[in-house]
């Protein structure tokens, strides 16, 4: 799936991008959560830079796991997820920098990024209802 964050005031304002079609060029955030090849491509192609693939991340070495390539800066990081069930685990989360983007690759769903999430929907709706009065 293909979501972006578009500047909306002083937050962000979620977009679900349909399968095929381009993230707008106002986009600061790509979140890219198990993405298709097609996904793939497609930021690749916009951004210049390579996607990695679930395997290249949960085989990345620790002293790997900072690196630049094409004017990307690429961080991974292992995120817990299912923190608070009998079975929590671990998944790999990539962070890419390309220009004035943000680019997240994870094929899970770590409980930071459902906070970001949930922070940013509340402001943004305050922010309407402000706007109305």
């Amino acid at each position: 799936m293909l979501t972006v964050y578009i500047p909306c005031g002083t937050s962000l304002e979620r977009i679900a991008v349909a399968p095929g079609e381009s993230p707008p060029p106002e986009a600061v955030w790509i979140d890219l959560i198990t993405p298709t090849v097609q996904e793939d491509k497609l930021v690749e192609a916009l951004l210049g830079i390579a996607v990695p693939t679930r395997e290249e991340m949960q085989e990345i070495e620790v002293s790997s796991r900072l690196y630049i390539e094409n004017g990307g800066r690429y961080m991974t990081a292992t995120l817990m997820c299912q923190a608070d069930t009998a079975t929590p685990k671990t998944t790999a989360v990539t962070f890419i920098l390309s220009s004035h983007r943000l680019v997240t690759v994870r094929y899970d769903e770590p409980r930071p990024f459902a906070i970001v999430e949930h922070k940013l929907a509340r402001l943004l709706a305050q922010r309407c209802r402000a706007k109305r009065c």
